[in-house]
């Protein structure tokens, strides 16, 4: 193998490449078809070699040149992540035939559409242990996904342990925030970076565990065997301890960040418009000074159904717009679209504000409760259509809301990475979605951890902060005092 660039990158790139084909295959990545393999990335100001071919690719994030031909293998990139993504088409085309692992020849210019190619994790509905997270990373990756979206608290778990306050201390199974921080490292070594999503107004019900002069209102569920759930409680925003408790939050966050990337919610909050207006006018100031604090220029995302961002900080803010799989079709005249989020508005022309767009996950509010996955793939499909023609719609993510059982998803998550990279030209339709969802299926079957996951490395099945036995629902991951009563 020959490499040009930054060798350490380049070296990780192999070792993936070279564990992918040991994986699927049962063979180690050596002699020939090693000897013939040049990596070769421009990732510093030196200028490319004599004879480089990184100099013929558009300067654009994350793209890639891949040359097989029968003398031998040629990635190029300008930036390490394409020279990863070149390396992942070339296991893609990877076949077995005759004990040997076979490659088409080739020559592929390719690099991707939207910058943001993301997939959640919904940690503050259900736990999701350490070794878990990082395989589905590993996944994920290798379907050239580059965000993770962690929510990290919701009405149900609180599922970090801070250091200077009783959050996540009732959760045998939050992280503390070293282990976050090596959450954070571990998938930045793989190309993802982590987002946190800190609720900063709504869907605060579990921290009424800690602070229960802080929080107000919220919706009584019924859950079967286990009693009664409130839902979609928020913060006091006329209390300064609500403020002081989340610059807390935020303070210890700061140093962990990779990317100035912070999600602070703001979404299906049961307040006056005028009363969330004036909190996200209270709570932005209060979140960029904490950054600088920490010389850092963050830029918070929000969901797109709460109050229009301030026209002093429209440069600063990223607007997230979402839907469930059943959602269908996305257009102007979508009921969710026009009533409650600012799709017309932030897809106007001349609109710069910078937009993530979030769909196919599904709205069931039940145990295993998720869309099928062709509906998740036609809205996601529709999503990326939407935004492929407007400058300021900046990335595309497969949201997971509800449980921990995430394998269920990883179609959805192989679809937002697919159409975050390439749009759709057309309209998916059942017929294309199933052929779509084959491919996936397909591709993540080839995947030892999608298809062979180590024991270790998957979770017990959990669904809106309560354990599924044999689809039955048992007790919350978090007793309450009703659920201490309800078992002696």
């Amino acid at each position: 193998m020959t490499v040009r660039g930054e060798r350490s990158r380049a070296r990780f790139t192999l070792d993936r490449l070279t564990r992918l084909i040991q994986d699927e295959f049962g063979l180690t990545f050596s002699g020939a078809i090693a000897d013939s393999l040049t990596f070769e990335a421009l990732v510093s100001n030196d200028g490319p070699p004599n004879g480089s071919s990184v100099t013929e690719l558009p300067a654009r994030e994350g793209a890639y040149a891949l040359t097989c031909t029968p003398t031998g293998i040629h990635v190029s990139a300008r930036d390490w992540s394409g020279l990863f993504y070149g390396a992942m088409t070339l296991w893609q085309l990877m076949s077995q035939s005759q004990g040997a692992v076979a490659v088409p020849a080739c020559h592929i210019v390719d690099w991707p559409h939207y910058h943001w190619r993301g997939f959640m994790i919904d940690s503050g509905r259900a736990p999701n242990s350490l070794p878990k997270i990082k395989r589905i990373i590993r996944i994920c990756s290798t379907l050239k996904l580059n965000m993770m979206l962690f929510r990290e608290a919701d009405d149900e778990l609180n599922a970090v342990r801070y250091r200077n306050n009783p959050l996540g201390s009732e959760n045998p199974h939050a992280f503390t925030m070293e282990q976050m921080g090596e959450l954070i490292t571990y998938a930045g070594e793989y190309g993802i970076t982590v987002v946190p999503e800190i609720e900063s107004l709504g869907h605060a019900a579990a921290r009424r565990r800690h602070y229960p002069h802080l929080i107000q209102g919220g919706i009584q569920t019924q859950y079967p065997g286990v009693g009664e759930h409130t839902r979609k409680s928020n913060y006091d925003i006329n209390n300064p301890q609500t403020y002081e408790l989340l610059a807390e939050i935020y303070e210890e966050w700061m140093p962990l960040l990779s990317s100035p990337l912070l999600h602070i919610g703001l979404d299906e909050v049961r307040l006056p418009p005028e009363a969330q207006s004036e909190h996200l006018h209270k709570l932005l100031p209060m979140l960029l000074g904490i950054a600088e604090k920490h010389d850092k220029r963050l830029m918070p995302i929000i969901w797109d159904d709460a109050p229009p961002t301030p026209v002093e900080y429209q440069d600063r803010v990223i607007r997230c717009l979402w839907s469930y799989g059943e959602a269908g079709e996305i257009d102007r005249n979508h009921p969710q679209m026009a009533n409650q989020q600012h799709l017309v508005s932030l897809s106007s022309v001349g609109c710069t504000q910078k937009v993530l767009m979030v769909g196919g996950s599904g709205a069931t509010h039940e145990p295993y409760g998720k869309d099928d996955p062709r509906l998740a793939i036609h809205n996601l499909s529709s999503w990326s259509r939407w935004g492929s023609e407007r400058e300021n719609f900046i990335g595309l993510l497969a949201g997971q809301w509800g449980g921990n059982m995430t394998d269920l998803w990883l179609t959805d998550f192989a679809c937002a990475g697919d159409f975050a990279w390439n749009p759709p030209p057309e309209a998916s339709t059942i017929q294309s979605a199933c052929n779509c969802l084959r491919i996936y299926r397909e591709l993540l079957n080839r995947l030892k951890d999608a298809h062979e996951p180590n024991p270790d490395e998957v979770d017990r099945p959990a669904w809106y902060g309560i354990w599924l036995p044999a689809r039955r629902w048992e007790a919350e991951v978090v007793p309450s005092q009703r659920t201490k009563e309800m078992n002696g």
